[in-house]
């Protein structure tokens, strides 16, 4: 039903003329969706979706970093660069059409990840600090083994820096889709 109130849009997109005044896209689309949804099964359980997010964005970050490292080693250049806005978007249209715009805010999920960072990051470099002082120490500046130590401790904390980049970048763009659907459905 509400798709039909969007056929001067198409038909518009299709002549290549500019949108018609006054139609807006996204509250059908959250209309639609909504309409979609089994009114006779009890889905009160889709409230509960927001909950779900912290895991399935770690599992996306992993995801996303395994992706562009495979694609560093195939292009062999740290040059490239590729974002994936496809996960933001579609959580904030869910929680926007779903009505949890306000429950994802209330799981501080950004601000536990952001001490679980700073957590992971001090003990790095603790261990790194005093891995490089019992070589100093000890006049073993040449110890392979320590070497190689201090090598992997280096290569965490880039790794978990990479993380923590990423991870800010998909808080900025769930914000930023949320934004833009809040102001959509007004």
């Amino acid at each position: 039903k509400n798709i039909s109130k969007l056929q001067p849009l198409f038909e518009a997109i299709q002549r290549k003329e500019p949108k018609p005044e006054g139609i807006h896209i996204f509250p059908h689309a959250f209309q639609s969706f909504r309409e979609m949804l089994p009114i006779s099964e009890n889905i009160e359980y889709l409230g509960s979706l927001y909950i779900l997010y912290p895991a399935l964005s770690l599992s996306w970050l992993d995801s996303t970093l395994r992706g562009k490292g495979m694609l560093r080693k195939k292009i062999k250049t740290s040059e490239g660069f590729f974002s994936d806005d496809g996960f933001p978007l579609g959580n904030a249209f869910l929680f926007q059409a779903l009505g949890l715009t306000k429950k994802i805010d209330g799981l501080n999920w950004p601000q536990s990840f952001r001490k679980q960072f700073a957590h992971d990051k001090l003990g790095i470099l603790e261990r790194s600090l005093r891995k490089e002082g019992t070589q100093e120490l000890n006049g073993e500046k040449d110890n392979v083994d320590d070497n190689n130590e201090v090598t992997r401790l280096q290569l965490a904390a880039k790794q978990l820096e990479l993380k923590r980049q990423e991870m800010e970048l998909l808080q900025f763009s769930l914000h930023a889709a949320i934004i833009m659907f809040d102001d959509a459905a007004e």
